[in-house]
């Protein structure tokens, strides 16, 4: 929401730019969407502040790129250390000057030398309408506090009190936020407080540089014939970022541009765009996420209201960022944030915390991000390379007079040592024991403070100067590229000038690399020991439960795992228990092991072999008319299709079984191994045999993806579990190595978490969950993400499309 340049010229805008209140105001809004429910006006998704998570958050603002609002963040704040309000504001800061506030919505131009006082008079006399002020005199109710100066202990206040879940995703300059590895001295100031009234608005406009949004409403004032604050709330007009540029497009065409920051779009336009416009009415308590690149508008209504406004950059979104100063440049604006030098200091701290042995996920999935981008700026600031790859022989000087320079400081360092070495041995004696003291150069922080002169873009390292203009036209190489200079005649003249010297760059590029490749060579071992079980916690029994009546399905309920889980539920009286089995004869063998072992004798077998969809669909053709209350698919080294294809067939029996009082359940045995799985190597998933273990991996992701759709296509009817139950030793008789069957499990363990779900009342609320040690996990981050659980599972659909239109 942050404008990008003050406007002081005395110029009146076009009256058309101004928004027409009426037309925009909330009854408008809703009763338009209300009799247009299919058209492109939508009300932005709005979700109470307990049940906000961050993988809702990347969500909508990263994956989707579409806006999100989170209501209710200020109940249960107790503002008796610090008030958020006006009378506030007036008394602790009166004098304070504001820069470049207020700004008159009604010229577009903002004001000079108002103190914190006079705009507190302002807006009271405003407020009540007290015509005898002369700043309400002459600007009526057009003064809108943009951009103002935020308090230290608003500051404090607000991120302490945020809720937990998000409080450091997106504090400002916390660790998700790129801008805070700055060098102080660089660091930008972009957390404002905006204050304004009924006739006030922010242009329609996309955050600086691509960066994430973030507006609160920490306070609001009924106007003066109410005495809601309901009454009092700001519209806004949102664009995902995926139509930023259709959007560009249609504010150019209706004589306005989103770069200027200076055209709002009526609402009767908004209504006819070629792209949706999300809608988002934000009152006191509302904090609303802005994603990036997102074009919006903000119009305030009613009384006064006070915003508070930040913006962020993670390393999800610096690339955007990155992009988005190439237009910038070609808009001869300023990108206020410096966003190579805050690529280049980012990945500084990344590689000091990944050279102290802080090792985090969360420091290799920025790494992923930083690495690429670092060295594509090194690319294209034209630094030597070779075939795409670095390297130190081809790093070269650009100045003859510095290689001069540094040889002539590498003989006085050689002459300095030899002098040291010779003090040394005179004084001996003396110097035993003492530690001398020997001056360290030190890297100075690099300023990072040249822009280019003509395109007015940031510049990182490299750039010419001219001698006959002196030192005061700095140029970047993209104008140098495009023929452009300070003057024609001046060509020859241009020195080139570096404000980080090559090899420093370099050995930031190389020490990152090696950094990253230490990361993944940690990870990779961590994992490898997760695979062999947990060691020391590798024996788990599952609670004994009555589930009288109940009827189970176990698939590969012949052996190992499955055979096991068997004869745990068939000791709890149950009704029935099917099993599958490939052979019918090793099933009827399985079956009469169990009864001799539990003596249960409702045991039923079905032949299927989850390899064959044709299989699979006779299965689950002859139990039509059963109802099912657990569903367990646990044939562990079977493929994801027929698991897909029973589960599907299924579905209707589960429904029919599930009662209000105890819900229908199935569980899905996955392993730690879906955490290696990757997007790209979902779509090579078929119904044949694994052959790699990365298939495998990536078979039992979409395992795990199968829990969670399901979770979804089912509803609340039926609850659905993953789970991975370790390292298991389920032949004895095989031979294997001494360590490995140190850290295997027995089969009863191995089962455990299985059986706790498929009986245990308390793991009904857990639905659509990753489960080991009869406790939930965290899942790969792309179960988190339904969109792609969505798009995966339904691309699979087609292939077993033919078995589910059969009569």
């Amino acid at each position: 929401m942050h404008s990008q340049q003050p406007r002081t010229k005395k110029a009146k805008i076009e009256s058309r730019r101004v928004p027409n209140l009426r037309e925009n105001n909330e009854d408008v809004v809703l009763n338009h969407i209300k009799n247009h429910p299919n058209g492109n006006i939508k009300l932005a998704t709005v979700l109470p502040c307990e049940q906000i998570t961050k993988d809702i958050l990347n969500k909508h603002m990263l994956d989707d790129g579409i806006p999100l609002v989170i209501s209710g963040c200020l109940e249960g704040w107790k503002q008796n250390e610090i008030r958020l309000d006006l009378e506030w504001l007036a008394e602790t800061y009166p004098n304070v000057i504001l820069s470049g506030s207020p700004r008159d919505c009604t010229t577009g131009f903002d004001l000079q030398n108002w103190t914190m006082k006079r705009f507190y008079n302002y807006l009271t006399d405003v407020q009540l309408v007290k015509t005898k002020n002369r700043d309400v005199q002459r600007y009526g109710k057009s003064l809108y506090g943009k951009d103002l100066f935020c308090p230290k202990e608003w500051k404090s206040f607000v991120f302490d009190h945020l809720h937990h879940e998000i409080r450091e995703q997106v504090r400002e300059k916390g660790r998700c936020d790129l801008l805070g590895d700055l060098p102080l001295e660089l660091q930008p100031e972009n957390l404002m407080i905006y204050i304004g009234m009924e006739g006030t608005f922010t242009p329609g406009h996309r955050d600086i540089a691509g960066s994430l949004g973030h507006n609160l409403m920490i306070k609001s004032y009924p106007p003066k014939n109410s005495s809601t604050h309901r009454d009092t709330y700001a519209i806004w007009h949102m664009i995902r970022t995926a139509d930023r540029d259709a959007a560009q497009e249609y504010w150019k065409k209706h004589g306005g541009s989103l770069h200027e920051d200076d055209f709002c779009l009526p609402f009767q336009s908004l209504i006819s765009a070629p792209f949706d416009v999300y809608v988002v009415i934000q009152r006191y308590g509302d904090f609303v996420f802005v994603p990036p690149l997102s074009p919006h508008q903000v119009i305030n209504y009613g009384g006064i209201n006070i915003k508070f406004s930040w913006n962020t950059i993670s390393t999800a979104t610096v690339g955007l960022s990155l992009t988005e100063i190439e237009t910038y440049r070609t808009h001869h604006k300023s990108p206020v944030y410096r966003i190579k030098a805050t690529i280049y200091h980012a990945l500084k701290k990344r590689i000091e915390e990944i050279q102290r042995g802080e090792r985090r996920r969360e420091t290799m999935g920025d790494m992923q991000h930083l690495l690429p981008l670092m060295e594509d700026i090194v690319r294209r600031e034209e630094l030597e390379c070779q075939g795409g790859e670095f390297s130190q022989e081809n790093m070269r000087s650009t100045s003859t007079k510095r290689e001069k320079r540094q040889k002539k400081e590498e003989k006085t360092e050689k002459r300095e040592k030899k002098e040291e070495k010779r003090q040394k041995r005179e004084k001996k004696k003396e110097e035993r024991g003492v530690k001398r003291r020997v001056a360290e150069e030190k890297d100075p922080i690099e300023p990072h403070t040249v822009a280019c002169d003509l395109c007015l873009c940031d510049i990182f390292n490299r750039f010419y100067q001219c001698e006959e203009c002196g030192t005061e036209v700095d140029i970047c190489l993209d104008c140098i590229a495009a023929g452009a200079s300070c003057d024609p005649r001046h060509l020859n003249k241009l020195v080139m000038r570096e404000s980080i010297e090559g090899d420093r760059i370099y050995k930031i590029v190389k020490e990152g690399r090696e950094a990253y490749e230490t990361l993944v060579a940690h990870f990779r071992a961590m994992f490898a020991l997760d695979m062999l079980g947990e060691v020391w916690n590798k024996t788990i029994r599952a609670p004994k439960v009555n589930v009288d009546g109940r009827t189970f399905l176990i698939t590969g309920g012949n052996s190992g795992i499955g055979k096991e889980t068997a004869r745990q539920i068939a000791i709890m009286n149950p009704k029935k228990i099917y099993i599958t089995a490939r052979n019918k004869e090793r099933g009827e063998k399985a079956i009469q092991e169990l009864v001799d072992n539990t003596k249960f004798n409702a045991f039923h077998l079905i032949e299927m072999d989850l390899n064959s969809l044709r299989s699979v669909d006779h299965a689950a053709t002859s139990l039509k008319d059963e109802k099912i209350d657990v569903l367990i698919l646990s044939e562990f080294q079977s493929n994801y299709l027929g698991h897909h294809l029973f589960l599907e067939k299924m579905s209707s029996n589960l429904r029919a079984a599930s009662t209000p009082q105890q819900k229908s359940r199935v569980v899905c045995l996955t392993s730690i191994a879906h955490l290696k799985g990757t997007q790209k190597g979902l779509d090579a998933v078929t119904s044949g045999q694994q052959v790699s273990f990365d298939q495998y991996c990536n078979t039992k992701l979409l395992c795990m993806m199968l829990v969670k759709y399901y979770k979804e296509k089912l509803g609340l009817d039926v609850c659905t579990y993953g789970v991975q139950p370790g390292l298991v030793n389920t032949d004895p008789s095989i031979p294997r190595n001494p360590i490995v069957r140190q850290c295997m499990r027995d089969l009863e363990s191995g089962a455990a978490t299985s059986v706790f779900v498929a009986t245990n009342p308390g793991a009904e609320g857990k639905s659509g969950e990753y489960w080991t040690h009869m406790k939930p996990h965290r899942p790969n981050p792309l179960v988190l993400n339904q969109s792609v659980v969505d798009k995966y599972i339904n691309s699979h659909l087609p292939l077993i499309a033919p078995y589910l239109t059969k009569s």
